[in-house]
């Protein structure tokens, strides 16, 4: 009778772990996974800044620059005045400008976000490129 019994509880426990092992398996270790590379991708985000921004490419560390007459909310030169960073509400009429290179005063190289990258010099290309490649944090 234990015999019985015993195989009776082992064929069932093998029946219901392999009803388990079905497509909704794979669903949540796709899902698992989807997290992970999220929380990665997340840890690669950098603040909405300036400063951020600037430490992420290793520019140092930036002096205020005028930026309100451009219609900017915040504005940092970097490498004695050679790249400068400009930092706009992405939605304005403004940023669009900036993004058209409609601004007199400002010639604009790269933009981000609401962010917007210029040169004084010799643009720096990989320099534009990871200025592109940058994400925030929402």
């Amino acid at each position: 009778m234990k015999k019985i019994l015993s195989i009776l509880l082992i064929s069932l426990l093998a029946f219901s772990a392999t009803s388990c092992g079905n497509k909704d398996n794979n669903n949540v270790e796709n899902s698992a996974n989807e997290v992970q590379n999220e929380s990665t991708s997340n840890e690669e985000r950098i603040d909405r800044s300036i400063d951020s921004i600037a430490a992420k490419l290793n520019l140092g560390t930036g002096k205020d620059i005028s930026y309100d007459t451009l219609g900017a909310i915040g504005g940092k030169e970097f490498k004695n005045g050679t790249v400068k960073i400009y930092h706009f509400k992405k939605d304005t009429d403004a940023y669009k400008k900036a993004e058209k290179n409609e601004i007199e005063t400002l010639e604009s190289d790269a933009f981000n976000e609401g962010f917007v990258l210029c040169f004084t010099k010799d643009k720096d290309k990989k320099l534009i490129s990871a200025f592109k490649d940058l994400r925030f944090k929402n």
